[in-house]
């Protein structure tokens, strides 16, 4: 994924970027004396770009739809895996020991871990695997009168509609990483045409210092989020420090339908909000979905707001060999014992 340029959000962005070339067209005359470039139909092209980069799908817009199917797949993800759940229980009615194992593997027990903890590969192949094995063997394991000929369908059909929804994911997925490349490569275009352009500014004004200063990055962002700016940020981590795949992550607020922008070190925010009461709702692959309500904004400042995701299937981590192995303690003789 690119690595955006300009040390801002998408929304300051465009207003720099707006406000900086309008600046520019004011002053065209001495910009043109400077460089022909700089003419009223040049000025445009730009003014239009930045126009066609905000009317192209976000960020947050693909990631909405990207949580969406992420979800509709787990959902979908819980019906095979308790599908297998009941298909095991008939193998086990019919074969015992060495022979229940053997079956149990051709129906793909050793996916059936990963399946349940949402490796949706391993879900593929769990389905995939025990259909074959249920096709092969059903006259055997319906002669027990336990499972249904109705089953073997339902099976075949939960199979076929995960494999359908899985991939469509996997292609939105792919689709998704290609257009925020090619949004966030548009983007950095606009900041490094603008950058280019105040630094043809600072030649064609370099004799009136108070006009150069409407000609700088950083003066402009102050001017655009000061007025009325609000918003929330903070960071997202994980409960047990494992590092986590943020394109995975959904941060949304409830009232508005908002997406916030997620930095690659977990840094997220909302910006330009309207004073008020606010839920947050997070969604994370392989994470417990929150919710945190009652995240009061005002005018001129940032709520801090800082998630910390809880994993579906937390690391367990097991004592070390010392506290195994040590024995239990034994007051007696111990420093706070009676001395005779």
């Amino acid at each position: 994924m690119l690595k955006k340029k300009f040390n801002c959000t998408q929304k300051e962005l465009f207003a720099v970027c707006m406000l900086g070339w309008e600046t520019c067209n004011q002053q065209i005359e001495k910009f043109t004396a400077f460089k022909s470039k700089y003419s009223s139909e040049f000025i445009s092209e730009r003014q239009n770009e930045i126009k066609t980069v905000m009317a192209m799908p976000g960020r947050g817009r693909r990631s909405a739809k990207q949580a969406l199917l992420r979800l509709d797949v787990r959902r979908t993800n819980d019906k095979c895996t308790l599908a297998w759940r009941k298909l095991r229980s008939y193998i086990e009615e019919v074969w015992v020991d060495e022979d229940l194992k053997a079956y149990l593997q051709d129906a793909g027990s050793d996916f059936e871990e990963d399946a349940r903890r949402y490796k949706f590969d391993s879900t593929q192949l769990l389905m995939t695997t025990a259909e074959l094995m249920l096709l092969e063997n059903k006259d055997e394991i319906l002669s027990n009168k336990n499972m249904t000929e109705e089953f073997i369908k339902e099976f075949q059909a939960l199979k076929e509609e995960f494999v359908s929804k899985y991939n469509t994911y996997l292609e939105t997925n792919k689709l998704s990483h290609y257009n925020t490349n090619y949004v966030m490569e548009a983007m950095n275009k606009l900041y490094v045409d603008l950058m280019s352009m105040f630094s043809d500014a600072k030649l064609a004004l370099f004799d009136e210092p108070e006009l150069l200063k409407l000609f700088v990055f950083d003066f402009l962002l102050s001017t655009v989020s000061s007025s009325g700016w609000a918003g929330i940020k903070g960071s997202i981590s994980s409960s047990d420090s494992r590092t986590i795949n943020f394109d995975d992550v959904l941060v949304s607020l409830k009232e508005t339908g908002e997406i916030a922008d997620i930095e690659e070190d977990g840094r997220y925010q909302f910006s330009q909000l309207s004073s008020g009461i606010y839920t947050i709702e997070v969604n994370a692959e392989d994470y417990e979905s929150q919710v945190l309500e009652g995240v009061e904004v005002k005018v001129g400042s940032y709520n801090i707001e800082n998630i910390v995701l809880v994993p579906l299937n937390p690391i367990e981590t097991p004592e070390s060999e010392e506290e195994q192995d040590s024995p239990p303690q034994d007051n007696e003789g111990g420093p706070d014992s009676e001395q005779t």
